[in-house]
């Protein structure tokens, strides 16, 4: 009997998991790489310090044990004895101590690849990365033996313990990584180290539930059940296939979940009617939510204008300079946002009667924390006792509405599923938003309106010709996607232009490649090779336990900034400075506040409105919602608020 299903259950478990690719995976180097699309894989290779179980409690993974010191500056980890390191083949290469530790805290602060900022909070480690003391023996990692060491901490973190479930603190085996041509303590080229190549399963070792055995590029990915795995016990399922498929045809993802070629399937609009036909309706469930926030957001300094057959609508320098300089007009940015249908766009890909299941109005999840005690910030605004993180957002962008004069997410919008329709609600007490999930607390006519007259008197100012052209990126291969991109350049260019005011016009820039299409945002290299003004394709999912996972990201330097058209040059600098100087001040504010959450959660409260109020981003929709169909048996895969561990395959438990 498996663990997990019931005695008097009739039931008989599955042994592969199935699932599809659209994106490949481009290195399986966990400390030099922490995006989603390759950490959803790596994630099963090696195994965490600490891990969330089926229940979501936290448990010990690779540690046994785990203390802070009484101030919470020093943390120290029990390691289990005897856990094996393996090749591709399963044989023991080694067993995993605590100079793994100290090896992959090196390569993550040599590598540089996105995630070592969680490990500035460490004595020396910002100093190590940035080359001003090269000596990583003065970085605060202490061995105390070889099953025992600690992290030194520049000041109380009391939440430090919630990084040992992301990317940022997986061991390294030192002597394999050094084979494999990685070098420690020096300026680190990957193209020199084969390490974590994606198609080559003998490069990496493992401590994980499951070895890579397999990829090929655009076509297939697998990999088995760790037979030397020290948790065996709870892993049930002994293979995991994926193969590619473009996302362009539904239709064929349906077939491939009845030939038993996919374990789960989310169901939409485009395939629903089919789903039922085949499988029944009593099948079809509703999804939770998930923390993962994706969102709207503009190009502020826009460098590159195409990407393979990915091009710009606009074909002069001095169109192009009149966008920019449009872009970086505030009012401009939250006129376009008030006039975003996101529910009803939401409803093209999923379904009239779900479309606000999955909508999302903050960038931080929304209940990710709460206060204990009454706080009055800063800003003048008091939170009461037992507020929730989005409460608390809220209160704080109300008061930026008086400070502004405008209306700006201030009214939720109103959504009829009978026919799928979204429009503005009256402007009263009754209809103010909340922020809570499942509302559109931005989309307001009579706002994007009022806005736009405002925006297009500033530009006339300094010279803006109007209609400005906007491309908003599209790929349009996959009908859901060019239908959306239709219906927001329909309902934006109607309400913005009402009244003569004729302040935009949205060019759907679209391509035919997922590789032209990705390499035009959130894979493009630098901030420069960003290519579009406006996109909706990027999300962000909690790395840990604390509101700065996510708000991080967007600060000056931040996982995400390069999505913003910047990267590390003080030209852009100032241009941030200019849009989003007030909200790096008032993160960097909460930032320093460690030893009272309440205080800090408040502070990152009043941050995360700057930000929103800034109209730089808008939170659009979160992972799951919608209907879906599964072989998954509920409550058996990992449950997490954040860090990696609901892309493993732990403790699952299929059915037929």
């Amino acid at each position: 009997e498996a663990r997990g299903i019931p005695s008097d259950w009739n039931v008989e478990p599955v042994k592969i998991y199935r699932s599809a690719f659209t994106t490949d995976p481009t290195t399986f180097d966990y400390l030099a790489n922490n995006k989603q699309t390759n950490s959803e894989y790596y994630a099963n290779f090696v195994d965490n310090l600490l891990e969330h179980d089926q229940y979501g409690k936290i448990r010990g993974a690779l540690a046994e044990d785990a203390a802070y010191n009484e101030d919470f500056t020093r943390l120290k980890f029990k390691l289990r004895e005897g856990v094996k390191w393996v090749d591709n083949n399963m044989n023991e290469y080694a067993t995993v101590t605590a100079d793994d530790f100290a090896t992959s805290l090196q390569h993550l602060l040599d590598a540089k690849g996105g995630a070592e900022n969680l490990a500035y909070y460490i004595v020396g480690a910002k100093e190590y990365a940035d080359g001003t003391d090269p000596n990583f023996e003065n970085v605060g990692f202490h061995k105390i033996s070889d099953y025992e060491f600690e992290y030194i901490l520049e000041k109380p973190t009391p939440f430090f313990h919630t990084f040992f479930e992301y990317t940022t603190f997986l061991p390294l085996n030192r002597d394999f990584f050094e084979e494999l041509g990685g070098v420690l303590g020096e300026d680190w080229d990957p193209k020199d180290c084969g390490f974590g190549t994606t198609t080559r399963p003998q490069s990496l070792l493992y401590c994980g539930p499951y070895v890579f055995t397999a990829h090929t590029k655009g076509a297939s990915l697998s990999m088995v059940k760790n037979t030397e795995y020290w948790d065996i016990g709870n892993v049930q399922i002994d293979k995991v296939d994926f193969v590619y498929n473009s996302g362009t045809d539904a239709n064929s993802l349906v077939e491939m979940f009845k030939n038993g070629e996919m374990s789960s399937l989310g169901v939409n609009s485009t395939n629903y009617d089919l789903v039922e036909s085949e499988f029944g309706e009593e099948y079809i469930y509703e999804q939770g939510t998930g923390t993962t926030t994706y969102y709207f957001n503009w190009n502020l300094n826009r460098q590159t204008y195409a990407v393979g057959d990915c091009v710009s609508g606009k074909t002069t320098t001095a169109q192009k300079e009149n966008t920019i300089k449009a872009i970086l007009n505030e009012n401009f940015r939250k006129a376009i946002f008030s006039a975003i249908p996101k529910v009803e766009l939401n409803a093209l890909a999923d379904d009239a009667e779900t479309a606000l299941v999955c909508i999302r109005n903050t960038y931080t999840t929304p209940e990710f924390v709460s206060i204990g005690a009454s706080i009055e910030n800063d800003t003048g605004v008091t939170h009461a006792a037992g507020s929730q993180y989005y409460e608390m957002v809220n209160r704080e962008m109300k008061a930026l509405n008086v400070k502004n004069g405008d209306d700006f997410a201030k009214y939720k919008s109103t959504y009829a599923k009978k026919g799928g329709k979204e429009s503005s609600s009256a402007k009263t007490e009754d209809n103010l938003s909340t922020f809570k999930d499942r509302e559109n607390s931005y989309f307001n006519e009579e706002t994007a309106l009022d806005l736009a007259k405002k925006a297009k008197t500033e530009l006339e100012k300094e010279g803006v010709t109007f209609p400005v052209q906007i491309d908003y990126l599209c790929y349009n291969s996959a009908d859901t996607f060019l239908a959306q991109a239709q219906l927001l350049k329909k309902r934006v260019e109607k309400i913005v232009n009402a009244d003569g005011t004729n302040l935009v016009e949205i060019y759907i820039q679209g391509t035919s490649s997922m590789s032209n299409y990705e390499t035009s945002h959130f894979l493009a290299p630098t901030g420069a090779d960003m290519n579009f003004d406006l996109s909706s394709g990027t999300g962000w999912g909690a790395d840990y336990g604390d509101p700065a996972t996510f708000l991080n990201t967007l600060s000056w330097e931040g996982d995400l900034f390069g999505n913003l058209g910047f990267d590390s040059k003080p030209e852009d600098k100032a241009i941030y400075n200019e849009v989003l100087g007030d909200y790096q001040a008032l993160y960097e504010d909460a930032q320093e506040n460690v030893s009272d959450v309440d205080v800090r959660y408040a502070k990152f409260a009043a941050a995360e409105a700057e930000l929103l109020n800034s109209a730089v981003i808008m939170p659009n929709t979160t992972d799951g919602g919608g209907y879906a169909i599964s072989r998954i048996i509920p409550r058996t895969n990992q449950r997490t608020f954040f860090g990696t561990d609901d892309s493993r395959y732990k403790y699952m438990v299929l059915t037929q």
